[in-house]
């Protein structure tokens, strides 16, 4: 609630109170943010794992300055034969450093917060690791008490700084940079933790590359965990988080929302079909993290980190959508959508799919069909996919729409109803679920990507460069997807302008009209002569769409 201090009237205040004022204002309508990772100054200490990989056997504590509280970090020290011995001794002047012949880790040193040095030589003793050995590892770890879910945030802002006080190559001759190396990197886990879905636990490796002795700014890594975990690693290239390179010694600075690159992380994850088992975003929530030293070659380590942040940014209430027809607004995947519930529902609960749903769609100017469609029993729903042009990511949203009517009784083949763009989302989802549709009805529809909006402009919303959309276009274009839908026998239906020179008739329409029917498929066009792409009454109340509509809608 906003402040009533917000609506005073203009009087003769003291300049301080109308700062003040203005102060309240501002901090009242702030989203809502709070600190994910606990003691992020590393104050508590560590509770010591033993050093079998991935193995959480806990063997002895390091208490910090705040000895009265139990760590929620972990010293995760995987494949040592020199593990840190145990100190119950409170730290010196507010430092604390604890250490052996092969590693240490410092306690608020100067004027940084954490410092991790290892020397993998002597773990390695007298021969360098060999190809499909382990390697050591020096990281901090800790499970975060509150999960924050990724469709509850705007934002996920990150903070870290990090400076690299010596990295020394101490291999005699045998150094290989394939197999060997010293990188330092932080890792947070994306994790189902929904306990009702089916995939609840699984993971991805969401990476962010600090120092790689290899390149002077690490490069990316997106594929399959080799190291034991088989998970999927999502780490974009280094300068994605800075320009400076931690290979000049000096502080370098990462200050970057996470949240975006998350959500592309389960796209792509998804896309390589890790995660199967719960494609809904709304499952997923950043779980836990680790920062720290692999080194799978002889290096002599040490770099300091401090003002380690992840403040979680609650995301705000949408606002509902203002519907032509009287509906529910709802929220899926953390998705708008809607509901325009017939009410007097025709047995079977038959419905109308209509796209897009973005922003100013569905308008006034469906309010005639849509009011005609409900009289007659039919349902309307709809969910915003964004301008995702019918790429995976659109039809996987659209899939959780199908899924959501389903839950709640609705029938299981729509009627899909593709205005414009919309044409592309539906007809792309059609042609990969012909068992799931009573029917495809538009509105002078794109069908053709390299139409609408064309193939430079399409690539990002499929992950793609345009040069690989390109190549794969058949993959992926609706007009070239028709197959599976002519042999399933689902009618069509089109009305669409022959002046229209956003998305022309001969490339969109009448192409698939040509196509379908060559298939053996039956599709209905009419051609509106002197239309363009408007907004013309004839295509918003055209009976004979409705009339389609009723037929096969069931």
């Amino acid at each position: 609630m906003i402040s009533s201090a917000c609506n005073l009237r203009p009087t003769r205040v003291p300049s301080y109170f109308l700062i003040l004022v203005i102060w309240i204002c501002a901090a009242t309508t702030r989203a809502a943010e709070s600190e994910v990772i606990g003691d992020n100054r590393f104050r508590g200490g560590f509770v010591l794992w033993e050093p079998t990989p991935g193995k959480h056997i806990k063997y002895g504590e390091i208490r910090g300055a705040q000895t009265n509280t139990q760590p929620v970090w972990g010293l995760s020290q995987w494949s040592s034969r020199f593990p840190l011995r145990t100190t119950n001794h409170p730290p010196a002047h507010g430092s604390l450093v604890i250490s052996n012949s092969a590693k240490s880790v410092t306690i608020q040193p100067n004027d940084a917060d954490l410092r991790l040095e290892a020397n993998s030589a002597v773990e390695y003793g007298s021969g360098s690791r060999k190809a499909g050995e382990p390697w050591v590892h020096l990281l901090v770890e800790q499970e975060f008490e509150k999960p924050p879910f990724l469709q509850a945030l705007s934002a996920a802002k990150f903070h870290l700084e990090a400076r690299l006080l010596r990295s020394t190559n101490l291999h005699k001759g045998d150094y290989d940079p394939g197999a060997h190396a010293a990188q330092f990197q932080v890792f947070f886990t994306v994790q189902n933790r929904n306990r009702q879905s089916p995939g609840h636990g699984d993971l991805l490796w969401f990476g962010i590359p600090v120092y790689d002795n290899r390149h002077r700014h690490p490069l990316e890594f997106k594929s399959k965990d080799f190291g034991g975990t088989e998970k999927f690693i999502f780490t974009p290239a280094a300068q994605t988080f800075t320009p400076t390179s931690a290979h000049d010694g000096n502080w370098v600075i990462i200050d970057r929302d996470l949240l975006p690159l998350m959500r592309e992380a389960l796209e792509m994850a998804w896309t390589k079909g890790f995660l199967s088992a719960s494609t809904n975003v709304a499952d997923f929530a950043i779980g836990g993290m680790n920062m720290g030293w692999e080194l799978p070659g002889m290096f002599d380590v040490a770099i300091e980190t401090r003002k380690l942040s992840l403040m979680a940014v609650e995301a705000e209430k949408k606002t509902a959508k203002n519907l032509p027809v009287s509906g529910e607004n709802f929220l899926i995947q953390d998705r708008p959508a809607f509901l325009i519930a017939a009410t007097n529902q025709a047995n079977g609960k038959p419905w109308v799919w209509y796209a897009p749903t973005l922003p100013p769609y569905p308008g006034q100017e469906e309010r005639w069909m849509f009011e005609r469609f409900t009289a007659s029993g039919i349902s309307i729903a709809g969910i915003d996919v964004g301008e995702s042009y019918g790429s995976p990511a659109g039809r996987r949203l659209f899939t959780a729409l199908y899924d959501e009517m389903l839950r709640r009784g609705f029938s299981g083949k729509p009627v899909l109803l593709g205005r414009s763009r919309g044409g592309l989302m539906t007809l792309a989802w059609a042609a990969e679920n012909p068992d799931k549709v009573g029917g495809f009805a538009s509105i002078y529809p794109v069908c053709n990507i390299a139409s609408y909006p064309g193939i430079q402009k399409a690539a990002p919303a499929f992950g793609l460069t345009s040069e690989e959309l390109d190549a794969e276009l058949s993959k992926y274009n609706p007009i070239d997807r028709l197959g599976p839908l002519a042999k399933a026998r689902i009618p069509m239906f089109a009305i669409h302008g022959d002046m229209d020179t956003v998305v022309p008739l001969e490339q969109n329409s009448r192409l698939v009209q040509e196509h379908y029917t060559a298939l053996g498929g039956e599709m209905k066009l009419i051609v509106a002569p002197g239309q363009g792409h408007n907004m013309w009454d004839g295509f918003f109340r055209c009976q004979e769409l409705v009339d389609f509509v009723k037929r096969h809608a069931k």
